[in-house]
């Protein structure tokens, strides 16, 4: 192999940066030469949409508009977990759950506005549901966490912690937090760094109350990240999380 002056190049360290090297035979040699840095970061993950809604029975279904490009729909559920999910009549995929929350995702959902169905495993449960662009198309989900002990310890706040596979990918989380009566919404805030609540309904049913709870938190490098939340009133709670890769 012959390099300009001789000398081999030395390639980037910079996260998600992309070195693009040529070689050309003519016969006796190759012939290198290289681009380093040619594809900086992407153009990072994105918000698309958000939306949630509660539900009385066992099954429910939301209007959800998707759009942009290298599109992720994720889907979580509290209180009943669900049991299948389907966008615009495609099946979603179960990244991970908890006795009270699970976690769904497609990638490459169709564009324009169709509908969220979800069957749950009992009547009485909450759907929140956001999409983001620039995610990566052949997995789109790294790593996933739980925090589930059957409801045996009661708080009025709560973490959990996430090791990411990807710099500069995004965390989203399933909260349930339950209550024991009407007229008692916990309102979940999200209070961890760079977490952003996106969606808390509050499941207000004479079969099931409680309160679910769905965020979204920027990464950066690749390490532990967590998602936090507090609630009022001390109870029970449970929590699911999945990474999301970027593009």
């Amino acid at each position: 192999m012959v390099w300009p002056g001789s000398t081999a190049p030395t390639l980037t360290t910079t996260a998600n940066a992309v070195d693009a090297l040529y070689f050309v035979y003519d016969g006796t040699n190759y012939y290198g030469r290289s681009d380093l840095a040619y594809g900086a970061t992407g153009p990072g993950i994105a918000l698309d949409n958000a939306a949630s809604s509660t539900y009385r029975g066992s099954s429910g279904t939301l209007s959800f508009a998707t759009g942009g490009t290298n599109r992720i729909l994720i889907v979580s559920t509290a209180e009943n977990p669900a049991t299948s999910v389907t966008y615009n009549g495609t099946s979603m995929t179960k990244a991970t759950s908890t006795i009270g929350t699970s976690i769904w995702y497609l990638i490459n959902p169709a564009s324009g506005t169709h509908d969220i169905v979800v069957n749950a495993s009992h009547a009485g449960f909450s759907l929140s549901a956001v999409s983001l662009d620039n995610v990566d198309q052949s997995t789109g989900i790294g790593a996933v966490a739980t925090r589930d002990d059957g409801g045996a310890t009661t708080a009025s706040s709560g973490s959990l912690s996430l090791s990411t596979t990807h710099a500069n990918s995004w965390i989203v989380d399933s909260l349930y937090v339950n209550t024991n009566s009407s007229a008692a919404d916990r309102h979940p805030t999200a209070t961890g760094s760079n977490q952003t609540l996106r969606s808390a309904p509050y499941i207000n049913y004479s079969v099931e109350y409680g309160n679910g709870a769905q965020s979204t938190e920027m990464t950066t490098g690749t390490g532990s990240y967590t998602t936090s939340y507090s609630w009022t009133n001390s109870d029970w709670w449970t929590m699911s999380s999945v990474e999301v890769l970027p593009y």
